[in-house]
């Protein structure tokens, strides 16, 4: 098939320089109307996108694609992979015009990736207003970042006023603003003592750690925060929603997390030792559950939880103010595993390839495994595994 070319060439390039979109893409279609016989509709749409590309028409060429898109889609994604990123960009802003947001983030996503600072730009305001994704800030203010470093006003503006956003400490949906609570220096009594009936060897020797002021999250991590950050979802229990603690995830599985959240938001977050986390959840009393002395009152369990984890922050909080440090999802910690206390591992973060220690019971276990001292370890990510955060 033979394509005019030089006469597209010729008739585009007299255009004025106020034509429109339009009245380009129709000259062009027009001029190769002869060559286009046989060939349906969103075809000829296509082709004309790609002689406008050659003729270095962005604008029309995105427009004439945006209009094969619908029955002509594996066309256009292939005519489209050769042509400029402008003519990408191009084909997003058509679809935005058209409202089209979830095309448009697709194509915008496309440009983004090969670094072209106005996709960056567009695709984050359509995370920041949840026009064809899901809202997300975190994602908006990385891609403004991105955007900005190559001098992109907008993105620079848009990205002050995220900053002047106001922060919200409610751990519904994705919201990375986590809450955390500061935590005073002190010592404590840490482990099961020898007359506990409950407590097996593991829990022992009782023995007393000095902790350093630290901050450790409100609440466990949901499913919101992870999927916002990591942009899926590994939870069994999805149907709890967002704001149920994530779950399913191995120690090695949040380093990447925390890796990846650090990266984002520039704070450094980090998970608790195990001391750390004993000493959280007993803030300063004995009781036998992490805030009192009832498990239905602060923990969800075998006996309450139907089966399934819990949204997060529904029980009562210990006296520090944090919730579900008992039940719903054990949670992961930094120190190494051993068979018992003693040789002060428990306030220190291991390094290589150990056992990790988790600690606080979960959805699927009895009040037996709520206990404050009660601990445990794991290698894997099962459905009764999450975390929350710690910091410095």
């Amino acid at each position: 098939m033979f394509f005019s070319f030089g006469r597209l060439t010729q008739k585009t390039s007299s255009f004025p320089s106020n034509a429109t979109t339009s009245q380009i893409y129709l000259a062009a279609k027009e001029i190769l109307a002869d060559d286009y016989k046989g060939l349906n509709n969103d075809v000829q749409d296509a082709l004309t996108g790609q002689f406008l590309v050659k003729a270095n028409q962005d604008q029309a060429a995105g427009y004439a694609y945006a209009r094969a898109e619908k029955n002509a889609p594996k066309i256009v994604e292939r005519l489209a992979s050769q042509a400029p990123v402008s003519t990408i960009v191009a084909l997003a802003q058509t679809h935005a015009s058209a409202k089209d947001y979830k095309k448009a983030a697709e194509w915008y996503g496309n440009a983004a990736r090969q670094g072209d600072a106005e996709a960056q730009y567009s695709l984050g305001k359509l995370y920041e207003t949840g026009n064809g994704v899901t809202t997300n800030i975190v994602k908006a203010r990385s891609l403004f970042k991105d955007a900005a470093s190559q001098g992109h006003e907008g993105a620079a503006r848009a990205m002050e006023q995220i900053k002047i956003m106001p922060v919200s400490t409610n751990p519904v949906h994705g919201s990375l603003d986590i809450e955390m609570v500061a935590i005073p220096a002190g010592e404590f009594w840490m482990g099961s003592a020898d007359n506990d009936r409950a407590a097996s060897d593991y829990e022992k020797p009782r023995h007393k750690v000095m902790v350093q002021a630290f901050s450790l999250g409100k609440y466990e991590v949901t499913q919101g925060q992870w999927k916002a950050v990591m942009g899926f979802n590994p939870s069994y229990f999805q149907e709890c929603g967002e704001n149920c603690p994530v779950e399913r995830v191995s120690f090695y599985d949040v380093q990447k997390f925390i890796e990846k959240l650090n990266a984002l938001t520039g704070i450094t977050y980090r998970l608790p030792t195990e001391a750390e986390w004993e000493y959280a959840c007993r803030a300063g009393k004995d009781s036998p559950y992490c805030g009192g002395d009832d498990p239905d009152s602060v923990a969800w369990y075998a006996d309450n939880s139907r089966g399934t984890t819990q949204p997060v922050g529904r029980k009562q909080p210990n006296a520090l103010g944090l919730h579900d440090m008992s039940g719903n999802v054990w949670e992961w910690t930094c120190s190494a595993y051993t068979g018992h206390y003693g040789d002060g591992s428990e306030s220190l973060c291991a390094e290589g390839d150990r056992k990790r220690v988790v600690r606080g019971g979960s959805w699927y276990f009895g009040p037996q495994n709520l206990r404050s001292g009660i601990r445990d370890w794991d290698g894997l990510a099962y459905v009764y595994l999450g975390f929350r955060l710690a910091r410095d």
